[in-house]
């Protein structure tokens, strides 16, 4: 049986206002023939750079289900992919953080695709990316570079001092929103050409349905426990509370750093 006999579209969900003209790109399955995929983050995602007729320039991104997986591994992705749909829950969380006024991606379409007895082999995203010109961890490389060599560039390192307390703010008033991103690296905060940041990468943002003054600041910390600034940890926690932070933040901070399962697994905490 021909593979386009078994694999079905499922779970379409539109998020733009230009609903008809996206589903029926989806229907015909232009996706499915892109040349131009490039791998991001880990071996299951790969984005494409696309262009719809009347709409303009996107990215769509796919999370598949890999056969060259070990077997543990491909049981694991098979149940993933059964529980939790990468792809609709990078469209929410984009939403709520929009809706928190923050700068992000513009989340378009969700959808499934897979053969009858797996429906949810493979996941697609199709979004309006951020205009940005660096990362975060762009600007730290070059600042960091510069401080080892005798020949200091100060304005490297004022350009990543000034991002790092943009994120600071940045981060703050997500939280206030009540939502979470859980995945804030250095590599997942753009910088707009106007110094703003935008996060990207929001297949794990989760949000809270009320905040409690000490419990929520633990877990606001803890949420950002990937977010490895250097020596410019404390001019973000400054910019993150508004004020210099008390010292038990600081403790607090190593503290919700320390995994020792990742170090069993040999891994960096």
């Amino acid at each position: 049986m021909p593979k386009s006999a078994t694999t079905k579209i499922r779970n379409i969900r539109i998020c733009a206002s230009e609903s008809e003209q996206i589903r029926q790109w989806i229907l015909a399955r232009k996706f499915t023939n892109l040349q131009n995929r490039f791998p991001v983050g880990n071996s299951r995602n790969t984005v494409a750079q696309i262009h719809i007729e009347g709409l303009g320039d996107f990215l769509l991104k796919r999370t598949a289900f890999h056969q060259e997986h070990r077997l543990d591994r491909r049981i694991n992705f098979f149940f993933r992919a059964l529980l939790k749909n990468d792809s609709a829950l990078a469209c929410k969380g984009s939403t709520w953080i929009r809706e928190a006024g923050l700068p992000t991606i513009e989340p378009m379409a969700t959808w499934l695709t897979g053969p009858a007895y797996n429906p949810g082999l493979e996941s697609w995203f199709l979004y309006r990316p951020v205009e940005a010109e660096h990362s975060l961890l762009d600007l730290k490389e070059a600042a960091s570079v510069y401080k080892t060599d005798d020949a200091n560039d100060p304005q490297a390192t004022r350009r990543y001092a000034d991002a790092v307390q943009a994120t600071g703010h940045y981060l703050r008033t997500m939280h206030q929103a009540k939502v979470r991103h859980h995945d804030v690296g250095a590599q997942n905060l753009l910088i707009q050409s106007d110094g703003s940041i935008a996060v990207i990468d929001n297949d794990r943002v989760s949000r809270q349905l009320f905040r409690l003054p000490f419990f929520s600041t633990v877990f606001d910390l803890r949420s950002l426990r990937r977010l490895n600034l250097g020596s410019a940890e404390s001019e973000f926690l400054e910019a993150y509370f508004g004020a210099p932070p008390a010292p038990w933040i600081y403790r607090m901070q190593r503290l919700v750093r320390f995994q020792p399962w990742r170090r069993l697994r040999g891994k960096k905490s």
